[in-house]
């Protein structure tokens, strides 16, 4: 079942109705831990700021659509073709989708299976929010799809690693921005009726057998397996068993199952400093291009435009208040010479016909003279309403962008704690790792980090190189197959570090 597709909005995007409906459907989400919370407060905020949130071309931060794909088999993970790890599918909201329609389109163009939305509509499970390729950061939305009990087949031009995993599999390949979704899942009923229906007949057989052998073992007085391992069966112990599992082109496992039992090869623990390099580098460009800093700036030149206009327009005003006082102190002077005048006139202190004529004369012009200064007064105060008008709104307006600038660097404050925390962990692990590769090995790649743009190793995926993507010779690929575990093994196109 295909969502359809809501019509465009006028950037070519979703129309803000649409916008609405996924924030709904985000806030109505209730997160499982502390990661899901963060990740719904993250992309809430995003959704409330973002022009375009949609957009990928549009702000290195933007949300994406994913999806579990569960079955009879369990679930359907892919190595990512840039990123080399395993990964559920999903990817960028084209123009006009809804997350949740990226998340089927996406997963069936990238397993090449027919998959389907719950019988009620698109159902959101999961949310996190993580670094991506090319610095940007995706605040995914996972969904849950279903598939039959079908063979995965990609298309050409998409990862040919793609393969039903069970859910002991998964885990144990699953990051942490993959684990959260296959916790919730599982949780759901569509994923516990595949598990029954693939447990209901085997699993009292599988019980059966496990008491019959704990009777055995107990007539013999010998030890049994731990009850944790019994009910999850036998651990892998090296990477060579997990390789026969999970396939000779597999990435290599997380390091809680290498570390199963031996020591890691220090081509491995190469890779996950290239792991951790990359995480480190996109933590940093994350940083240093946070969505909150660009809307600050932003913020902070239009308050400076602000602060400059409202300047001008104080002057202006403090012009014509200093003119408005002159005019009040003569029309109040000429208004006590007047009274003054009319005193003496009417109070028979002046009998003499010249001196009464000239003091009327005089009186007449003062009259005229006040009439003319409150035209003039009348005048300035009309120019200053609409100035004082423009300096209220003004003010109003510098309150609250001091009310966004105030939130924005809380924002960015707590983003840089957040991402100076994801740092430290990540040097940290880098250093962990690094520790245990030789020196002369770990040189070598920092020069071809530092010359190949921050990637000097990378895993050999379906005779491919990981770092340049491109095709290695057939022959090519044989010899690096069957050259020693140790030897270290260069791509011919781009000179990188070859992991297998």
């Amino acid at each position: 079942m295909t969502s359809a597709a809501p019509d465009q909005g006028i950037d070519g995007r979703l129309p803000s109705r649409s916008c609405g409906n996924v924030r709904s459907e985000v806030a109505a989400h209730l997160p499982a831990d502390e990661r899901e919370a963060a990740a719904r407060e993250r992309i809430l905020a995003a959704l409330d700021t973002l022009q375009r949130p949609f957009d990928k071309d549009a702000d290195p931060v933007h949300v994406t659509g994913s999806a579990v794909v569960v079955g009879p088999r369990g679930t359907v993970l892919h190595v990512h073709r840039r990123l080399g790890r395993w990964m559920q599918p999903g990817g960028h909201v084209d123009i006009g989708e809804r997350p949740s329609d990226a998340a089927h389109r996406e997963s069936q163009e990238e397993t090449g299976l027919e998959l389907s939305h719950p019988a009620g509509g698109p159902r959101l499970i999961h949310l996190d929010v993580h670094p991506a390729a090319d610095g940007h950061t995706h605040l995914d939305l996972r969904y849950l799809l279903l598939g039959a009990d079908a063979d995965p087949s990609p298309p050409p031009g998409e990862s040919p690693e793609v393969r039903w995993c069970t859910w002991e599999e998964a885990d144990a390949l699953s990051d942490a921005a993959l684990a959260g979704a296959l916790r919730a899942a599982r949780r759901q009923p569509e994923t516990q009726q595949f598990l029954g229906e693939a447990g209901g007949v085997t699993a009292p057989r599988e019980r059966r057998r496990r008491d019959e052998a704990r009777k055995s073992r107990q007539l013999r007085n010998e030890p049994g397996p731990h009850p944790r391992e019994e009910r999850r069966g036998p651990r892998r112990r090296d990477e060579a068993q997990w390789r026969v599992k999970m396939g000779d082109e597999a990435p290599p496992p997380p390091r809680d199952v290498r570390d199963g039992g031996g020591s890691v090869p220090p081509l491995l623990r190469l890779l996950e400093v290239q792991d951790h390099d990359t995480a480190i580098d996109q933590l940093r460009h994350r940083r240093e291009t946070l969505p909150e800093q660009v809307e600050l700036g932003s913020t902070e030149i239009r308050l400076s435009a602000l602060d400059a206009r409202t300047e001008e327009v104080t002057t202006q005003r403090d012009e014509l208040a200093s003119r408005q006082s002159g005019l009040e102190q003569q029309i109040e002077a000429s208004k006590s010479r007047r009274a003054e005048l009319e005193r003496r006139m009417y109070g028979g202190q002046v009998t003499a016909p010249r001196e009464l004529q000239a003091m009327d004369e005089e009186v007449k012009h003062l009259v005229r003279h006040i009439a003319e200064l409150e035209d003039r007064e009348i005048e300035v105060m009309e120019a200053l309403e609409p100035l004082d008008a423009e300096l209220e709104k003004a003010h109003t307006e510098r309150v609250a962008l001091e009310e966004v600038t105030a939130r924005l660097r809380e924002a960015i404050a707590v983003s840089e704690a957040s991402i100076g925390a994801d740092l430290a962990a990540q040097s940290t692990q880098r250093d962990g790792a690094a520790g245990d590769v030789p020196k002369e090995l770990l040189t070598r790649y920092e020069q071809l980090r530092k010359k190949l743009g921050g990637t000097g190793a990378a895993r050999l995926i379906a005779g491919s190189c990981g770092g340049c993507h491109l095709a290695l010779p057939s022959m090519e690929v044989d010899r690096i197959r069957k050259a020693p575990p140790e030897a270290v093994i260069t791509c011919d196109q781009c000179g990188r570090i070859l992991v297998r």
